[in-house]
């Protein structure tokens, strides 16, 4: 088993992080790590009647778990008190309800990027390196592509980054869990002593395309567009594959007749069939997330992903990451059932990313409306 302080670093470094959830010494090691920050670490040690020599900061990172290592109980119990002391510092900081009010003034969610969420590939690759743009081209989708794109990105940025930080603060203030105070990379919290990275999402397209292959089932958008032209509904093929899911889904919807409506309700029952499926065995969906992260947002952490849908219409799943009212006493049932049974909710994952194997921990929390 690992004991020593360069080989937790190395382990960390390398996203090996199966070595700190079943090791005592490497969940210290993280807790430490967490609290690396000069204003923390002084405070961590007055609170916990420390003296720390004026050293780098990496040198009292290494002296004080080389002092914990000989008391390895007490270096968890002074450190989960700091780290819960912080946190409630943090909380009376946050002023919850002036943020939700913020996030409910956005009206449309737009992303101004691709698909792995990059808004310079994006433009680089439409407009710049574009074969046909000329200066005068560019400049003129200065003020109407290009702002749209850069303002959804913006927008939705802000919009995910504070309904986020609402959200990670419901699961730190469980009190079975332990919050990180600072910005350690790939954890969020410890359970059960287990570090976890939070992960807030909605159903993937992608993976329903999938699942839809997999049952013999044309794409969405395929399987829209044929019954458009069935229907003799005319649409804009020149839009992107969401604005022409979003423009015919309303022309069936705006249809006198029976048959709009019974394309819709097939569709529906599909995706209410692919999720229920999905929910009574969510590793394939574990997986798939996992190894279709972008390179630059890659990480091999143990993750709990919650999984926001609205089955209604799965495109205003975004609404619900700011229904807290709604999420909290969800989040609060799930952690009380996970810490009964962790070893029956949390699940073992193997998955391979870059021709590199991982092995994690993690878990879906799906919450439907």
């Amino acid at each position: 088993m690992i004991d020593d302080f360069n080989a937790f670093q190395s382990a960390f470094n390398q996203q090996s992080m199966q070595v700190f959830s079943d090791n005592g010494l490497g969940t210290l090691w993280l807790k430490l790590k967490s609290i690396m920050r000069s204003d923390c670490i002084q405070g961590f040690a007055q609170q916990s009647g420390l003296t720390l020599s004026d050293r780098p900061l990496k040198d009292k990172f290494r002296a004080i778990f080389t002092m914990f290592k000989t008391d390895v109980p007490r270096g968890h119990a002074l450190l989960d008190a700091f780290l819960r002391h912080q946190h409630a510092v943090q909380l009376r900081m946050l002023d919850e309800e002036a943020i939700i009010a913020e996030l409910y003034k956005l009206q449309y969610y737009a992303w101004g990027g691709d698909y792995q969420n990059s808004l310079d590939r994006f433009l680089v690759t439409k407009y710049i390196k574009h074969p046909f743009y000329t200066y005068d081209e560019l400049c003129r989708n200065l003020d109407t592509d290009i702002k749209q794109a850069v303002r959804g990105y913006l927008l939705n940025s802000w919009y995910n980054h504070w309904s986020s930080i609402v959200i990670e603060h419901i699961f730190k203030a469980h009190p079975g869990v332990l919050p990180t105070v600072g910005q350690i990379k790939g954890v969020d919290f410890f359970l059960a002593n287990i570090p976890f990275d939070l992960k807030i999402t909605y159903f993937p397209s992608e993976f329903m395309k999938l699942c839809r292959q997999q049952r013999g089932l044309p794409p969405e958008i395929t399987y829209l567009k044929q019954q458009a032209r069935r229907l003799s509904l005319r649409f804009d093929s020149q839009q992107s594959e969401a604005g022409q899911l979003q423009q015919i889904t309303a022309r069936l919807k705006d249809l006198p007749e029976q048959g709009g409506s019974e394309v819709l309700r097939t569709l529906s029952t599909q995706r209410r069939e692919i999720l229920a499926q999905t929910q009574q065995n969510p590793q394939p969906l574990l997986r798939w997330l996992y190894e279709h992260q972008g390179e630059r947002r890659f990480g091999a952490e143990n993750r709990l992903f919650l999984i926001l849908v609205d089955s209604e219409d799965f495109s205003r799943s975004w609404e619900l990451k700011r229904n807290i009212a709604w999420i909290r006493p969800q989040i609060n049932a799930y952690l009380d059932a996970c810490l009964q049974e962790l070893g029956q909710r949390i699940m073992p994952l193997d998955f391979s990313f870059a021709q590199q194997h991982y092995h994690v921990l993690t878990d879906a929390l799906f919450l439907v409306k």
